[in-house]
């Protein structure tokens, strides 16, 4: 592998796209380069101490020693660093983002809109009222009833039923929902809990 170095304003300065792109066969890292431009400054500095003229080396005599020795540490330290490095911020780029868990399988129920009809007997005899449903998800994005009285008293309480029901229904999952008693309507609920049984045995996935 060949380094190819120039120079930029007294500093050496590595050709960054040419020795990255053989160091990894990647597109270039702003810390790998930074760590390549350490290495190169550090090689050009010994380099250009080993050409002093003999009366330089002569006058360095044991500072040459020492300098040498911290040079060979710092190369290390720079080693080790960008090693560290590399499987770090490699390691990071290379994580695949995490699967988001599909709760779809755990579905008890088919998307869609539903209608049935649910029984209950009020004092007066037999009563029906109408039920639709849309699910999503197993809850209850949208809930509409229709009135199927023809007794005054079961058309009262069904009335007070349609007007009050909704906040126990919509929004909640369906398998959760079973009314007991919606303001003054306590006969009615039990024709709703019918048509929502109903729904649900349509429904069921």
């Amino acid at each position: 592998m060949s380094l190819r170095a120039t120079k930029e304003r007294g500093n050496p300065v590595v050709d960054r796209d040419c020795f990255v792109a053989h160091y990894r066969g990647v597109p270039r890292n702003d810390n790998e380069c930074a760590f390549l431009n350490s290495l190169v400054t550090v090689l050009t500095m010994m380099n250009e101490n080993k050409n002093l003229d003999p009366a330089s080396r002569e006058y360095g005599g044991q500072a040459k020693k020492k300098t040498s020795a911290i040079f060979v540490l710092v190369i290390i330290a720079i080693i080790i660093i960008a090693v560290v490095g590399v499987f770090v911020f490699g390691g990071a780029q290379n994580k695949s983002t995490p699967q988001i868990a599909d709760n779809s399988q755990n579905k008890r129920y088919k998307n869609g809109t539903y209608s049935a009809v649910g029984d209950y007997v009020s004092p007066g005899g037999a009563e029906q009222i109408g039920v639709t449903v849309t699910l999503k998800g197993d809850v209850i994005e949208d809930a509409q009833v229709q009135s199927m009285a023809f007794r005054p008293n079961t058309i009262r309480f069904q009335g007070i039923f349609i007007e009050n029901f909704k906040p126990f229904v919509v929004g909640k999952n369906i398998d959760e929902v079973q009314l007991d008693k919606v303001s003054a309507s306590s006969l009615t609920p039990k024709g709703f809990n019918d048509a929502i049984e109903k729904i649900k045995a349509e429904a069921k996935t």
